[in-house]
């Protein structure tokens, strides 16, 4: 058992440069731009339908993409995937950075978010690759929680730059961590060589098997568990554009909401490991359900708050949820994936996960534009009822637990 562990803790220790440092820039880049995204488009103009449109256009561009991105990966590996996915973010922070009007603005979004699932999925079929069922969950909730250090961090920096030197500037600030993330990626694989070499017997995509045969051969597994993964993103999507919208209402400033995301997302870094550790030993189920549950508590109790504090307050309640949730859809997506096509199942996975991402911004934009913003995260939080039912009563457990 000791040997074991050591061979486990020398691999996850491996995956610090080439992995967990870019995603950690990565996600230190977006983070940055979430309190600014919705702030300037209402700069440019937008009333609350067209703010939750735009904000819904990174959903957009990970859906559409969603399946290319498998088939790329599939095709010309993990690496230049991720070489690809950093390069293009740079490129589309720059050049968000110097627009002034609402249609580059959404077009750019959608760029980003291709770009993110792209590194995302290049990422989890890695993992998948490497680590068997009892271990998945804490590398994966790793990579979660290198992504929630940077969104600690990316929402406080943005929201000040945003403040002081303007919210384009953000985004140069972004183009700026991405080119980073790039190089490091770079300089990790060089010593790196699990990149490009599979275990033997092991192949991770079968030629000619296209996504709909994927599908038909998984089809519960995404009418079910991808119904849980659908509700859990429009949750945390609906999360990102409920704050700070409602932020404004309340007549807090872009540094303030920059702040209250930035505290919550502390909250998730001292619960993602843990959240890992729970789901390799106990199941998937006893991090998914307390974290459907907790954000929709969260999301439910905005329209209660009139000022900073009580913002702040409903915002690490929706946190703590999200925290024992950090790597969950990661793990989920790498337990049902087949061996012989999981570039095509993840793209699949990762569909209806953007589903959901780019549905929460658009319900919510369309439930305040009609009854009033404070009736839209009620709305939302009840579909958080709905994925939490399901997961409890209707998915099993997929954690191998005879190899435990």
């Amino acid at each position: 058992m000791k040997t074991e562990r050591n061979t486990v803790e020398i691999h996850i220790r491996s995956l610090i440069l080439p992995v967990y440092i870019p995603t950690l820039l990565i996600m230190f880049g977006y983070g940055m731009i979430i309190p600014v995204l919705p702030l300037f488009a209402r700069s440019l103009g937008a009333g609350l339908g067209i703010t939750g449109v735009i904000v819904s256009m990174r959903g957009a561009g990970s859906l559409l993409f969603d399946l290319p991105a498998g088939a790329i990966i599939s095709r010309v590996g993990k690496l230049p995937a991720l070489v690809l996915a950093s390069a293009a973010a740079v490129i589309a922070a720059v050049a968000t950075g110097f627009i002034g009007r609402l249609v580059p603005l959404a077009l750019l979004t959608v760029a980003m978010g291709a770009v993110h699932v792209l590194w995302v999925l290049s990422i989890q079929t890695h993992l998948r690759q490497n680590l068997p069922s009892h271990r998945r969950g804490r590398a994966m909730s790793l990579v979660g929680g290198t992504s929630r250090a940077g969104w600690v961090i990316g929402p406080i920096v943005g929201g000040y730059i945003g403040k002081l030197f303007g919210l384009q500037v953000v985004y140069f600030g972004q183009a700026i961590l991405c080119f980073a993330a790039l190089i490091v990626l770079l300089i990790g694989s060089v010593h790196y060589r699990s990149w490009t070499i599979e275990r033997k017997g092991e192949s991770f995509r079968a030629p000619g098997i296209p996504f709909l045969r994927t599908v038909q051969g998984n089809w519960r597994a995404f009418l079910l568990t991808g119904l849980v993964v659908i509700t859990l993103q429009l949750l945390r999507s609906g999360r990102q554009t409920l704050l700070p919208l409602w932020g404004e209402r309340i007549g807090l400033d872009v540094a303030a909401i920059g702040l209250i995301f930035g505290l919550s997302r502390a909250v998730e870094l001292f619960l993602f490991y843990p959240a890992g550790v729970l789901m390799d030993r106990l199941g998937r189920k006893w991090t998914t359900v307390p974290c459907i549950l907790l954000l929709s508590l969260g999301l439910a109790l905005i329209p209660t708050t009139g000022g900073f504090l009580g913002l702040l307050m409903v915002s690490m309640i929706a946190g703590i949820g999200n925290g024992l949730g950090s790597g969950i859809v990661l793990t989920l997506g790498a337990d049902l994936s087949p061996r012989r096509s999981t570039g095509e199942f993840l793209g699949m996975w990762h569909l209806m996960g953007d589903v959901g991402t780019m549905s929460g911004p658009l319900l919510i934009g369309a439930v305040a534009q009609a009854l009033g913003l404070q009736v839209a995260p009620l709305f939302i939080a009840g579909f958080g009822l709905v994925g939490a039912w399901l997961m409890i009563f209707r998915v099993a457990e997929t954690l191998d637990k005879d190899k435990l």
